[in-house]
């Protein structure tokens, strides 16, 4: 019972970083709920986890290493980076700094393409002798508003793309003409006739706001992980704030989570976070309400409407109770320590779902400035 307590105090303090993570041995006890199933739920955790490691992603990492791509840019053609470390929270915040910059040099984009006129419809392939890529004049197929980026097989030793095995192709689109203002972006991976990533970015604002819209599905062959993300940032001078939606579900699970994320900074460097996050599996509707100042936390986990459990106080070494402000049983702590580490799960695809945003906009400025012609 004392790990397990450990657990989800660590838990609590990482939430404060907006990442209800919990980490260490799992609990083996039996299901301690029968409203949650935690086998299920383990699952459901291990099916999104698989559908944001598609089988293409080894080739797209190779990609970012010979295209001369930024490390942004590298980020939308290479698997979506983990960020256990960091958490979501700082993935929102990195994303809000890269809409807030770009909206800011880009706000008098009034729906014209972004993608220079030049670059579309050209296909980049890997040179051997060059060992970068570089656009092939000869290639067709790529769409007339896309640039296109072929896909290798890997050296599993030497970790270079093996240049006579094509196993797929990845296009940037640029559909921003289809908006009257701001920008739209596209990414679409297919391998083998089947789409493994298909990414819709849309981004308008000021220089004193910005919005963003993330769309898609990401597909490893057998499951699909359907998201829908929205992102309002506002900077002024006396802070900032930003919020962000999300929604996100597999469907051949059966399984659905949505939250919501406010990260608010004041002028003088003080931050608040609070996030709300629903998470469905089985028959359960799994509830977090998290609110912290960096020095304490205010925690709630529901269960189908129910109180299960507090986590307040002192953000090192909070109180967890039960319903009732009752002590947890030795089951019931067990039972929080999996619902923990299901947040963990969602929020933690969350903030990976978040960060290739970055590198489709360097993407776009990379094919702007004519690299590899």
């Amino acid at each position: 019972m004392n790990t397990t307590r450990t657990l989800c105090r660590r838990a609590a303090m990482l939430a404060m970083a907006g990442m209800l993570a919990c980490r260490g041995d799992d609990a083996t006890s039996p299901t301690p709920r029968a409203d949650f199933d935690t086998e299920r739920a383990i699952a459901d955790v291990s099916a999104i986890e698989s559908a944001l490691a598609g089988a293409v992603l080894p080739s797209l990492t190779t990609l970012a290493a010979h295209a001369d791509l930024s490390p942004l840019a590298a980020g939308v053609v290479s698997a979506p980076p983990h960020l256990s470390a960091a958490g979501p929270e700082a993935a929102a915040v990195m994303m809000a700094q890269r809409l807030m910059s770009f909206s800011a040099e880009h706000d008098a984009f009034t729906g014209r393409a972004v993608l220079p006129p030049s670059a579309l419809g050209a296909t980049f392939v890997y040179d051997a002798a060059q060992r970068r890529y570089v656009v092939d004049p000869a290639r067709t197929g790529a769409p007339a508003n896309a640039v296109r980026f072929v896909l290798y097989a890997v050296n599993p030793v030497t970790h270079e793309p093996v240049a006579g095995s094509e196993i797929g192709y990845a296009d940037l689109l640029d559909e921003s003409a289809t908006r009257p203002s701001g920008v739209q972006l596209r990414l679409v991976v297919v391998s083998e006739g089947t789409t493994f990533l298909d990414y819709r970015v849309a981004l308008d604002g000021t220089p004193t706001t910005g919005l963003l819209s993330v769309t898609g599905v990401a597909f490893d062959g057998h499951t699909h992980l359907r998201f829908g993300i929205e992102a309002r940032a506002r900077h002024a001078a006396e802070g900032a704030q930003l919020e962000v939606g999300f929604e996100f579900r597999v469907p051949e699970r059966g399984f659905r989570a949505a939250g919501h994320v406010v990260v608010t900074r004041a002028a003088d460097g003080r931050a608040t976070q609070a996030v709300q996050l629903h998470v469905f599996t089985g028959d359960a509707d799994i509830a977090f309400d998290v609110r912290t100042d960096g020095r304490a936390v205010d925690a709630s986990v529901t269960v189908n409407d129910q109180p299960f459990a507090t986590i307040r106080g002192d953000a090192h070494d909070p109180e967890i109770r039960g319903a009732g402000g009752r002590e947890l049983t030795r089951e019931e702590m067990q039972a929080l320590h999996r619902m923990v580490q299901l947040a963990g799960g969602v929020l933690g695809a969350f903030g990976e779902l978040l960060a290739p945003v970055a590198g489709i906009l360097a993407l776009v400025q990379y094919v702007g400035g004519g690299a590899g012609g």
